[in-house]
């Protein structure tokens, strides 16, 4: 029981830093779409989902060599560190450069504050990984606080009061980073860690051997998770793809508390996979996510219009009608991500990008085809089709190596239930009714589902006092 204990708490130590990040960006869906036009809102999500997508393609995804390489009790640490940090210092100085050359030509979009979010993000990301993988949790918990705190105050000032559009949107970003970076390197010995010797040519190599086959895995994620933006603005406009992206940030939410849960996983995962008894420990905590992620799902369709009501614009509320299907997006997203945290494990790189590149060509040929049909629903139809497919090739092949058994016929009624759940939402107007059928279905969930009666049982018990 250590391990899940372990698990647990590590959850619970990167809740406490993630968390009020997570819950920000919610808070912050009101603040974005009344000081933001769905066409503003759009651009904005464009430069971010791009930084997304180049970030690892130039940068060799160093971030992840980092991290893998610092986890294992073999490497020296410092000389890890060193290595990527250097690399990606040179990286970033070239792309500053690009950045300040190419804005000029380019009036439509703030390039440079986009070019130097680009940097920002690379270098938290690299640092808090770093942090992360040695062992500081409660420095990278405290971190994620205060990157929170700095991020949602500079959103506030400046989109709400100086109404500063697009630039200010990045700019809080940026902002919020540094002074997580900032505390990291007060608060920890990284700066000690830093030595231009300890670059390691040989070690290098080694992590290049590692991350760059990540490289087509990572475009092809974002082909399969973000390319629907990418058509939806070419084709139907910044205005659509605004909407399809604030409306996402709802049952983004699922996806965006998982990875909370993930960041202790990718831990726990790379020290139990060649346990003796690594199949049941990685089936039951799947079976778990399972189950949570479409409680959390039913309970976000309970309340879905109303919600969307009271905290979006009038120009944003149509969107209302993707929430549904993008909620199987999110759900596939994670569960997809859970298996691909396997292959991290056992450094198998190439079973992640075959798994992904299916996944890419299927959202690419659908996105292209549907969106032209029906518009945003095309878009998202294709992105849950895409990310099913992901899920279906990783659980076949893991399960092929004996490390991983799901329930299919709970895996089943759970769909259908939010199904019911989803169907009802577009049929019926009366947001009574639809509270009291979807509570109907979570009620059902609970009753057949054994893993949220432990939870239920286990939260109850800790409110009273009893010890488990």
């Amino acid at each position: 029981m250590n391990r899940y204990k372990k698990l647990i708490g590590n959850s619970a130590i990167f809740a406490v830093g993630n968390l009020g990040s997570k819950l920000m960006q919610f808070i912050l869906i009101p603040v974005y779409s009344y000081t933001l036009t769905t066409s503003q809102f759009g651009k904005a999500d464009f430069i971010t989902t791009i930084i997304g997508l180049v970030s690892p393609l130039i940068y060799l995804d160093m971030v992840d060599g980092v991290f893998r390489f610092t986890l294992d009790e073999s490497e020296d640490k410092k000389r890890v560190f060193s290595t990527g940090l250097l690399f990606t210092t040179i990286i970033s100085i070239i792309a500053f450069m690009t950045g300040l050359a190419v804005a000029p030509f380019i009036s439509k979009y703030p390039i440079l504050d986009a070019t130097l979010l680009l940097v920002v993000t690379t270098f938290f990301g690299l640092i808090s990984n770093y942090v992360r993988a040695i062992g500081r949790v409660g420095t990278f918990a405290v971190a994620g606080i205060i990157n929170t705190f700095i991020m949602g105050a500079s959103n506030i000032i400046f989109l709400v009061i100086f109404h500063g559009g697009i630039s200010s949107y990045l700019e809080a970003m940026v902002l919020g980073q540094i002074a997580a970076i900032i505390y990291f390197l007060i608060s920890t010995p990284i700066i000690k860690q830093i030595r231009l010797k300890w670059f390691d040519i040989k070690l290098f190599r080694e992590m290049c051997v590692y991350s760059i086959p990540l490289i087509p895995n990572t475009f092809a994620w974002w082909l399969n998770s973000a390319s629907d933006r990418f058509f939806i603005l070419m084709i139907i406009g910044a205005s659509a793809n605004g909407i399809y992206a604030m409306v996402n940030r709802f049952p983004t939410m699922v996806t965006t508390l998982t990875s909370i849960f993930f960041q202790s996983w990718q831990m726990t995962a790379i020290e139990e996979y060649d346990s003796k008894d690594s199949r049941e420990f990685i089936s039951n905590v799947f079976e778990y996510i399972i189950s949570l992620i479409f409680l959390f799902s039913l309970g976000m369709l309970s309340v879905l219009k109303p919600m969307i009501r009271i905290l979006l614009a009038t120009d944003y509320y149509g969107g209302w009608k993707l929430i549904p299907i993008m909620l199987l997006v999110s759900i596939y997203t994670i569960t997809s991500g859970f298996l691909g945290v396997l292959y991290t494990a056992s450094k198998n790189t190439v079973g992640v990008f075959y798994s992904t590149l299916l996944g890419a060509i299927v959202n690419v040929l659908l996105t292209v085809s549907l969106i032209r049909w029906i518009g945003v629903y095309g878009a998202a139809i294709a992105n849950a089709i895409s990310f099913f497919s992901v899920f279906l090739y990783r659980y076949i092949h893991i399960k092929k190596l004996g490390k991983i058994q799901m329930n299919i016929a709970k895996f089943v009624l759970l769909h259908i239930l939010l199904a019911i759940a989803a169907a009802i939402n577009y049929e019926v107007n009366n947001s009574a009714f639809v509270f009291i059928v979807v509570l109907i279905c979570i009620i059902i969930q609970i009753s057949i589902d054994r893993r949220i009666k432990v939870i239920i049982l286990d939260i109850v018990k800790v409110i009273s006092g009893v010890r488990v």
